[in-house]
């Protein structure tokens, strides 16, 4: 029965010899069984925890003594290919399921067992019907020592052997691979250095063997034309000459910019700050198609400098000046402002112009190597080209803003220069 107290405190009791000793009075001996019950409720209650526990399959689960298994969960019988009914007529041999070479890691953890009541778990493998075998983690708590009996717990390794099994192919086919990458790239750079030794005899000859013809051409046709030795009765010959002359112009002027365009994509650029005010100054003073006579030209506030290379950023201010001077209509003046823009990392370099201005659908192809948006200026389709891998070279982009009539504005963008000692 249960006792309440006057702290409200409940308790169990066990009553025991009720008897009537005077008229209208009982006695009783009663016992305090509160600690008893709880003790009884705590065990019950570990009990049906570890019921679920087995019942549940979610770890394998065995009952054992030194010959045999005598109890298990489904799970663990599923582990090793047995039947409940194969337990329960004959049990299970440990060494029937063991493999031999596992013996003795069974004997040394029934040692620890013997000693301590439990033993560390350790990896072993089953032995199943049909010859395969299954890794599992087992671990032994010890239940009676008379007679001698344990219970195991069982962990299935089988998944995870097969995805360490599956990272170590993994790693060895990533081996394997960057091996051959390897190879790919050692083979593609002997090729690439092959190619560029071509590339440069390519350039020489371009520069060289096929220059020196040519100039050889336009000397002898204009000795021809200065010496009187045409025929001046020729009408014809007299109208091809001077043609002869200003196409081999063309052609050395094509040569000479194919070479300068060969050398931007093969040479390596070393960056350092340029002072890009001083460099512009310097070819607005020097450059004869830049003077006042042939071309109004305004720098307008500070040039900050920037990390680049000074050659190829004369070769750029180079193009886009002299673009800006050739491309106008007839009979006008050459109008050019330059000015910079600071970005958060960069300067951006503006070059406007009052020239006959570039169609929309031209402006995307500007950039690429021969080509060209009209046929009426002479020009070879490289310049433009030659500034877009020179600016890409130093780190950076350039683009156009254009309409037709109205002029261009050339733009490069550039990252600034830490060292600013050249302000």
């Amino acid at each position: 029965m249960r006792l309440v107290r006057p702290d409200k405190l409940v308790l169990d009791v066990a009553v025991f010899g009720v008897s009537n000793m005077l008229p209208g009075r009982h006695l009783a001996v009663m016992v305090d069984v509160t600690e008893r019950n709880r003790t009884k409720r705590d065990l019950q209650a570990a009990e049906y925890r570890f019921r679920r526990l087995v019942d549940s399959n979610v770890i394998g689960v065995i009952v054992a003594n030194r010959e045999r298994i005598t109890e298990a969960n489904d799970l663990f019988l599923m582990m090793i290919g047995r039947t409940r009914d194969e337990l329960e007529r004959t049990g299970i041999s440990w060494h029937g399921i063991t493999p031999e070479e596992w013996h003795g890691a069974d004997e040394k953890g029934l040692g620890e067992l013997l000693r301590f009541g439990a033993c560390t778990p350790f990896e072993k493998e089953y032995l199943r019907p049909d010859g395969t075998r299954v890794p599992i983690l087992i671990g032994a708590s010890l239940l009676t020592r008379s007679p001698l009996t344990w219970i195991c717990f069982v962990l299935d390794l089988t998944e995870r052997k097969q995805m360490v099994n599956a990272l170590t192919q993994a790693k060895e086919d990533l081996r394997q691979y960057a091996e051959k990458l390897e190879e790919m790239v050692e083979e593609r750079t002997s090729r690439l250095r092959e190619t560029m030794g071509d590339f440069e005899h390519f350039s020489y000859a371009l520069s060289h063997d096929m220059r020196a013809p040519l100039r050889a051409i336009r000397g002898f046709t204009q000795m021809m034309l200065e010496s009187g030795c045409a025929d001046c009765r020729n009408k014809t010959s007299k109208e091809l000459m001077p043609r002869i002359v200003s196409g081999a112009d063309r052609m050395d002027l094509l040569i000479s910019d194919a070479v300068e365009y060969i050398r931007a994509v093969r040479n390596v650029l070393q960056l350092m700050p340029v002072d890009v005010g001083a460099l512009v100054r310097e070819m607005v003073a020097t450059f004869p198609n830049l003077q006042p006579i042939f071309a109004d030209i305004l720098l307008e506030g500070d040039f900050p400098p920037v990390l680049g290379n000074e050659i190829a950023l004369s070769q750029c201010f180079a193009n886009l000046l002299s673009n800006a001077v050739k491309y106008v209509t007839p009979g006008v003046k050459p109008r050019i402002r330059i000015w910079a823009e600071n970005k958060d990392d960069s300067v951006r370099f503006w070059v406007e112009d009052n020239g006959i201005g570039i169609p929309k659908a031209y402006q995307s192809k500007l950039f690429q190597i021969f080509q060209r948006f009209t046929a009426k200026y002479e020009g070879t389709g490289i310049g433009l080209a030659l500034v877009k891998k020179n600016v890409e070279r130093m780190g950076g982009r350039v683009g156009v803003e254009s309409e037709p009539g109205k002029g261009s504005r050339f733009w490069i963008e550039l990252n600034t220069a830490q060292d600013t000692s050249l302000n």
